[in-house]
């Protein structure tokens, strides 16, 4: 099965809609009620797209979709070109320090209000 038609399939519709719900029918980035809304995964992994948790979906309407997909795929990109000559051994330290850092950010910027 294509991913294609797993996106017409009635188990990822119901998912679909069971997120679309929970977000109470808005974009999680922006709020607006009256765009096109998408449900997007916050990360892949091999398997059904209907199988992840509801924590792995958010709403977004279609232009925070896409420009947020742009600047995420960026990042990440930038973040393992820093990895790759980390040592193995302290790989994982690292990566909790980064993710630590990530959260002191959004706090900083919830603070003063550039969110």
């Amino acid at each position: 099965m294509t991913y294609s038609q797993k996106l017409r399939d009635p188990r990822w519709q119901k998912k679909r809609l069971h997120i679309l719900e929970r977000d109470d029918w808005k974009c999680c980035a922006c709020g607006d009620p009256d765009s096109n809304l998408q449900v997007h995964h916050v990360y892949y992994v091999k398997q059904d797209p209907w199988d992840y948790p509801d924590s792995a979906y958010q709403t977004l309407c279609e232009s925070c979709h896409s420009e947020r997909q742009k600047i995420v795929d960026s990042g990440i990109e930038n973040i393992r070109m820093e990895l790759k000559d980390v040592p193995t051994e302290i790989l994982e330290e690292v990566i909790t320090s980064v993710l630590g850092h990530i959260s002191v950010a959004v706090e900083y910027f919830d603070e003063r209000g550039t969110r």
